[in-house]
């Protein structure tokens, strides 16, 4: 199960940092599991999630039995574990076929296939909201729906307010140490409020867990990394700080004006050519204009024939049209100053990501370990294993080290659907999707307690809503959504069908 896990749901955080190219895949899987492992390892531990997932009441005396003489519960020990092999085998499928879905939806299928055998489907929790078999299947439209409203705010927020903006490089370089400030203090909030190890904090402390590590953060990066990001762009893209947005086409125009305007012309066109090959061949075109407007201002006869002012005039419109393109960046249509505004997201990008293994491991891995401690448990304590379980570290640790093997072995089937072939991305898109993915599940976690919002449901959504609002030639591939789409449907009953099987195999077999 937890190789499963991170075959699938693990790789999910690596998917728009890969898919933009700001990490190469096999750095960013072992990075990713990295971050899987020391987030179960360190965090992870603790109570476990209910071992009934709040599907069914397991001391309800019509339905296990818990605690009573006629206990079911070895009969739910073994269904827990024909639970973790239906789970497993959905999770395998979906992986091979490159679809992205819920583990934890995958879990509650299994403990619902197993429950409606060992204990009857009136045994089922279907509400109240926001918990039970209702909400998770309300989930399925809820997470992606919420989480495409909340990427589409923060890509605007940092689209208007960082890339489009005047400036967009120098404005980006001043709200880097925010948004690292920012990530970091949704990250970990998400972690706090949902690890074992410290959701039980008051809400107070977690608030200001979240912001003291934020704040730290965000100081560090404007003292060390701000200055490293100022020396990439100049290098990667000289004289893009200082030149304002228009102000290219300004500078080029007024080539028109003279043997002045045309020099003022080729420096503006020299900060261009760092990106794009034409700009070498216009900067050698005013070269010639400049030239042939000197030879004509000595006497005249260059200007008065029209062939220093046509080879000026052409030359101009060329540079024009250069200094006011766009440019593909990703798949997605970007001026030469946005390439470089949205390049200081890269490694933003990457913090990101790691920062979500990290939370996922110490909050997910339960997934796998759960329904395993409580088949310990069941064995150990027999009629009396009724509620909460404790899962030490090292099975944690253990848990955790099989999730970074299937983030490794299997992580780039679901990155590819994710990252590439839904729709395009780049590093600012990737940005908006992380970020909103992490901060729907932080919303739903505070404001609606229990509600099964799934990371994968929500990763969904956001890539979705970013491709509709990016415009891009390609778009959303639709027909990929919805196999998507589907596979989420058919979580509960196939994971809920093999487990309900194994069940009543084991069940013949060994009592």
């Amino acid at each position: 199960m937890a190789f499963a896990i991170g075959g699938n749901d693990a790789a999910n955080a690596w998917s728009s940092t890969v898919g933009s190219g700001a990490i190469p895949l096999r750095k960013a899987l072992l990075i990713g599991g990295l971050g899987e492992w020391l987030g179960a390892t360190l965090l992870g531990a603790g109570v476990s999630k209910t071992i009934s997932k709040g599907i069914s009441d397991v001391q309800d005396p019509n339905c296990w039995a818990c605690g009573y003489c006629d206990s079911k519960m070895m009969i739910y020990a073994v269904g827990m574990m024909a639970a973790l092999i239906g789970a497993s085998a959905f999770l395998m499928l979906a992986t091979i076929s490159k679809l992205p879905v819920s583990t934890t939806h995958a879990i509650v299928g299994g403990v619902v296939g197993m429950t409606l055998y060992g204990a009857g489907g009136n045994c089922l929790t279907w509400g109240p909201w926001p918990k039970g078999l209702g909400a998770i299947i309300a989930s399925w439209v809820i997470s992606p729906l919420l989480s495409g409203v909340v990427c589409a705010i923060v890509y605007k927020c940092t689209d208007f307010g960082i890339i489009r903006a005047k400036q967009p490089v120098k404005r980006a370089i001043v709200a880097l140490p925010f948004l690292y400030g920012i990530t970091t203090f949704v990250v970990v909030a998400l972690t706090v409020l949902k690890s074992n190890a410290t959701k039980a904090l008051d809400p107070g402390i977690m608030f200001g867990i979240s912001l003291g590590f934020g704040s730290f953060v965000g100081v560090v990066v404007r003292v060390l990394v701000v200055p490293k990001v100022r020396a990439d762009v100049d290098a990667l893209y000289p004289g893009t700080r200082g030149v304002p947005r228009g102000g290219a086409f300004t500078a080029i125009e007024s080539a028109n004006a003279g043997t002045d305007g045309i020099r003022l012309a080729e420096r503006t066109v020299a900060q261009l050519a760092t990106v794009d090959e034409p700009a070498v061949e216009v900067s050698r075109e005013l070269n010639e204009a400049r030239q042939s407007e000197q030879r004509g201002g000595g006497n005249g006869e260059g200007a008065g024939n029209g062939e220093g002012a046509g080879d000026r005039e052409s030359a101009t419109q060329h540079a024009k049209t250069l200094a006011t393109s766009s440019h593909h960046s990703g798949g997605i249509v970007r001026t030469h100053q946005e390439k470089a505004s949205v390049h200081i997201f890269r490694n933003l990008l990457v913090f990101v990501a790691f920062l979500e293994s990290f939370a996922h491991g110490a909050n997910d891995t339960a997934n796998a370990t759960s329904a395993f401690s409580a088949l310990l448990h069941a064995y150990d304590s027999g009629l009396y294993a009724c509620s909460f379980i404790e899962t030490e570290w090292w099975v944690m640790s253990l848990a955790g080290a099989f999730v970074a093997l299937g983030v490794n072995v299997m992580g780039y089937r679901v990155i590819q659907t994710l990252g590439e072939d839904l729709t395009a991305i780049d590093f600012q898109v990737g940005f908006s999707i992380e970020l909103a993915t992490v901060l729907t599940v932080v919303l739903a976690t505070c404001y609606g307690p229990g509600m099964p919002v799934s990371s994968t449901h929500c990763k969904v959504g956001a890539v979705v809503a970013v491709g509709l609002m990016t415009g891009t030639e390609a778009g959303v591939k639709w027909s990929l959504f919805g196999k998507i789409f589907f596979a989420w449907a058919l979580t509960v009953p196939l994971a809920g069908g093999v487990a309900a099987i194994l069940t009543a195999v084991f069940s013949s077999v060994l009592f």
